[in-house]
């Protein structure tokens, strides 16, 4: 199995950045626990902070209303959990998640262009005042098939990659040739759904791409409200890409770059001058001091 990772929640017009889990949302069941694969001196210096999911994929089966929590659903939401929902939705925060070191990817609604993308996923959307959350996920995962030659017990794989589970056991026994995979995108459609924990019947569901059009909402979403219960749930769908192991970031390369805080750039400039003027006077004084003891010595 392949487990997803989560990342820092962020926004592209504020700077703060949230841990992901103080969001009200379901853990794993064996518990938190910080992506030691993905530890560096990148992720610290960006303040990023991976850590395991309760999202878990099967290679090449395709699921369909999974349940994220335990216990099928995540509440009875508290004042304080509604009140941290809509004001990161109101602050257009997103959702990061990570599949074999691939940021996921939801297309960019915004930009006039149909195959740009952006990382990560919205929290939720507002809609005539009322705030609503995306608890129903639907993932593609793409990826490109790699042959695999055994030859005389020795093992030789043709590309680099994630490693699959067992390294398919079977071809060490049998001996020849057959594919396996690398994951070479990882999108996500996010959705809200209206469901009542443990029946599905009478459920009404939309998409943040019927959000964005600006045209008419058909159904409704699962509203943030004091005392509901959220069941996340999510789907996914497994595709075959042409996308080579070496092309898979090229996707990134094309996504926006967010807003420049300038504020906070001219800030931090007024601030490193502010300081490096105290300095020199506290340096011209202590020379001039010592110069005029140096004279009278003299």
């Amino acid at each position: 199995k392949m487990q997803a990772e989560v990342n820092t929640v962020t926004s592209y017009e504020t700077e703060l950045s949230f841990d992901y889990y103080s969001l009200p949302v379901c853990k794993p069941v064996e518990g938190v626990k910080k992506s030691q694969k993905n530890l560096n001196i990148g992720t610290l210096l960006m303040g990023q902070k991976i850590q395991n999911s309760p999202y878990n994929f099967t290679l090449m089966k395709d699921q369909r209303n999974v349940e994220v929590c335990k216990q099928g659903y995540y509440g009875p939401l508290s004042k304080g959990e509604v009140e941290n929902l809509t004001g990161k939705i109101k602050d257009g925060y997103r959702i990061k998640m990570i599949l074999d070191n691939l940021p996921v990817t939801t297309q960019d609604l915004d930009a006039p262009d149909d195959d740009s993308v952006r990382t990560g996923f919205e929290i939720g959307y507002e809609v005539n005042g009322e705030f609503f959350i995306n608890n129903h996920l639907f993932f593609t995962i793409l990826v490109h098939p790699v042959s695999a030659i055994y030859t005389d017990g020795a093992k030789m794989f043709q590309s680099s990659g994630m490693e699959l589970e067992g390294r398919r056991r079977q071809l060490l026994e049998e001996g020849g040739e057959e594919s396996y995979y690398t994951v070479v995108g990882f999108e996500v459609r996010a959705c809200s759904e209206a469901v009542s924990p443990g029946n599905r019947a009478g459920a009404s569901m939309v998409c943040m791409d019927q959000v964005k059009s600006g045209g008419p909402i058909e159904g409704t979403g699962m509203k943030i409200v004091e005392g509901a219960t959220v069941t996340y749930t999510y789907d996914v769908m497994w595709q075959l890409s042409d996308t080579k192991w070496a092309s898979r970031w090229d996707a990134y390369l094309k996504m926006p770059r967010g807003q420049v805080h300038w504020f906070s750039i001219i800030n931090s400039l007024v601030v490193a001058l502010v300081l490096s003027g105290v300095v020199m006077v506290i340096l011209l004084r202590t020379v001039r001091r010592d110069l005029i003891k140096y004279e009278e010595i003299v």
